[in-house]
Formats: structure tokens, sequence, C-alpha cells
């Protein structure tokens, strides 16, 4: 299963459903994924079992046919998202390869249990009591970028950090195609949609400062959806409208670093990852310069 930060509820893909002989339902709200598909079927999972933790039973949503898991999809069967994830202290790792969700009944800011030269200490706001399931559970972090302030979304689930098109045009005075961001690819499951490419100079949060930050610039198909009422018929505001930040932090930033996320204390504490698993990921663009300031 994918760990996905930025997600709300937890995914299981409808090949991995139906080879399971799992029974579907409908659900009262629609689930959404980035490329603006929605799915209203959920699957009881049971038991289920993640390292030693156990539950007789778990609500999995069917997956919208077409997701966006990219080439390694094939080998992934759903989606850990924040309405497990948020139960716990999430302890991660990505330089030795290693996750533990660790009680959140502990002494605040009593966490760091590893070695660390260098720890940053980030504020984050938890999307935990909107009464909109779209939202809950999304960890949000206010950056500057270039010298523009955003809200940027933390997401384990993206291979690369992504910023809205509309916001790089209009924020950021961006020429899609021109020679500063220039045609990357094609979007995963959206042919014909294309994403840009642009390095920006500078990315700072508190405690932590990124220099030569390639982020890959397309639309946000996810704004303005509906998550919950009804399909059609309905002339009434969208109150429940998917809100995503302009900026998304991805794996090409996040798998440099050791994060500890207390959802309980509203903090994200940050050192430097250990040491990298045999084979780290590729991510098919220069690697950027991550610095962790000393607290």
């Amino acid at each position: 299963m994918l760990l996905d930060t930025a997600d709300t509820l937890s995914e299981i893909t409808p090949e991995a459903a139906d080879a399971m002989h799992l029974s579907r339902r409908l659900m009262h709200i629609r689930h959404y994924n980035r490329a603006g598909e929605y799915s209203k079927e959920a699957v009881d999972v049971g038991p289920f079992q993640l390292g030693v933790l156990s539950t007789p039973s778990i609500e999995l949503v069917v997956s919208p046919s077409q997701h966006l898991f990219g080439k390694s999809g094939d080998q992934i069967v759903g989606i850990l998202a924040p309405n497990v994830l948020m139960k716990y202290d999430v302890d991660v790792d990505f330089g030795s390869g290693k996750l533990n969700l660790i009680s959140p009944d502990h002494c605040e800011g009593k966490v760091i249990y590893w070695p660390a030269k260098a720890i940053a200490v980030v504020p984050i706001k938890v999307e935990g009591t909107s009464s909109r399931v779209s939202e809950q559970g999304k960890i949000i972090i206010p950056v500057t970028i270039d010298g523009q302030h955003l809200d940027a979304l933390l997401d384990t689930g993206a291979a690369a950090s992504v910023l809205d098109r509309e916001a790089a045009e209009s924020n950021f005075g961006l020429k899609m195609g021109s020679a500063d961001t220039p045609y990357a690819h094609d979007m995963f499951g959206k042919p014909g949609v294309a994403v840009y490419r642009h390095k920006f100079q500078s990315l700072d949060f508190e405690g932590i400062a990124i220099q030569n930050l390639d982020i890959d610039i397309l639309p946000n198909f996810a704004t303005g959806q509906l998550s919950m009422g009804p399909d059609v018929g309905s002339r009434l505001a969208a109150s429940d409208a998917v809100e995503v930040p302009e900026l998304v932090i991805g794996m090409n930033v996040l798998r440099h670093l050791h994060l500890y996320i207390s959802y309980a204390e509203k903090k994200l504490y940050i050192t430097p990852a250990g040491s990298p698993p045999a084979n780290p990921p590729m991510i098919g663009v220069d690697e950027p310069s991550i610095a962790v300031a000393g607290q």
C-alpha cells in the first residue's frame, strides 16, 4: 500500500477488491483522486494487519478505476491514508526505509529518540476538525518560494513536488513551454494534459532550506469538485468543495528527511534521513540541495 499523508480515506484498487471477492457497497460521499475522478464504493476488509497492529475489520474506499500510481502501480494494492494514520504519531525515515506508528500518549516534544545533530520543529495545520471529509487529515505548512508566500500540502504519495498551473502563471509570471519552464511529459492517466517543469531558486519553511528545486506544474483537477451531495440536479453552492493548496511538497524533497508527524501536537519534527536503502527510489529529476537547521 502507498503511504499517502495527503489523501483522506484509505483505499483499495478495484483489481485487488475483485481478486479478494469483496462485496462492494455505496457510500454517502464521493471520494476524488487528483485526476478529478471519484468513487462512491467501499468494501470491508478483515482482519487487517499492519506490523504488529491489527483490527478485525477496516473500511477501504474502492479507488477510481484510473488511479495515479505511476509506473509502479501494478505493485500497489491501495492507499494507507490519514483516517488510519491520525490515530498515531507517524515516524517515517525515508532514508533507511522504516515506518513506525507510535502511541501519541507521551509528553509533548519528547519524540526524537534517534541520534540527530540538527532538528527542525515545524508547526502544522491538520485538517482534522473540518466537517468536510475531503480535507480531514491533510497536513498544511506555510512556505516561502522565491519570495512568494504559499500554503503547501505535505504529500508522501507524490513522487515530485507540484505547483498549480494557475498559481505558477499568476504568482510567478511563468510561461508554459518557455526555456525556463519546458514541457516535461504528459500527466499519467490523462494523455494530452501537459506537465511542465521549472527550477525554483529557493523554498523555505521553518528550519528547512531547499535550493534549486525542480517543481512540476500542472492543472489542479481536484479543486472545486464535490465530495458529498447529490450527483445531479442540484444548484446549491458547493459548500463541500475540495480545496487543494497551490503547492504540494512531494518525495523529491521528503525522501531526504526523517519525519515525525505528531497530529495531536500539530507539529512536524524533521531531521536528515538515515542511511539510504540498497535501491533508493528514482525520481528522474536533479537532486535539490536541502539543509535542516539546528534548533
